[in-house]
């Protein structure tokens, strides 16, 4: 539960507060402030777990700490960034300077 709490925590920050002020309307800022975002959340959940030998139930598996964050990362995220895009106008399916 920690590490899902803090996904969304730092997913919500970012599209909510700081993805608006450093990124606005530029996929290729979103993108790496998004990375940064991620490489946050996986280093506090990574702080908490790494060598505790805890394992992780992902709908039917038992993983490791590290799949667990950054799968339950992007299936979190997913819908955010949709939303995102959508409200600045940014098109992720086409590449920067095309239209």
């Amino acid at each position: 539960m920690f590490a899902l709490a803090v996904n969304l925590t730092v997913i919500v920050l970012g599209y909510l507060v700081v993805y608006p002020r450093f990124a606005g309307p530029d996929l290729r800022r979103l993108v790496v402030n998004d990375l940064l975002a991620s490489l946050v959340a996986l280093g506090v959940v990574g702080y908490a777990f790494a060598g505790s030998g805890q394992s992780f139930t992902l709908v039917a598996f038992e993983v490791g700490w590290l799949p667990f964050p950054l799968l339950t990362f992007f299936a979190l995220e997913t819908p955010f960034f949709l939303w995102y895009c959508r409200r600045h106008g940014i098109a992720p399916d086409r590449p920067p300077g095309d239209g």
